[in-house]
């Protein structure tokens, strides 16, 4: 069983704090000054998207079902290739049984 290091691009949220366009710090001490509430704060919290980069670890396998070896998988005990020929396989095991009933 062969097995390599994969680099992968991982997307996931950061929450950042970033200055409000539309606060005007003038506005906001007049509004202050004159007793009113003025609505928007000096910054806010944003969604931004951050690309990282992680490593797997994938494994080749033989594949129960067709035999095939051309298949990198993720996990070092997987018996099948794909969903399609575990699928497959089941479907076969599943006719095998009823047949023999």
């Amino acid at each position: 069983m062969k097995r390599i290091f994969k680099l992968k691009d991982s997307f996931e949220y950061e929450f950042t704090e970033v200055k409000n366009p539309k606060y005007n710090a003038l506005e906001a001490a007049l509004a202050v000054a004159q007793g009113r509430f003025y609505p928007e704060q000096e910054t806010v919290i944003v969604r931004k998207l951050v690309k990282r980069k992680t490593s797997h670890i994938l494994y080749r396998i033989r594949c129960d079902y067709c035999g095939g070896t051309s298949t990198w998988v993720g996990r070092k005990d997987a018996k099948f290739c794909s969903a399609g020929c575990r699928k497959m396989a089941y479907n076969e095991r599943k006719t095998m049984t009823n047949h023999g009933e």
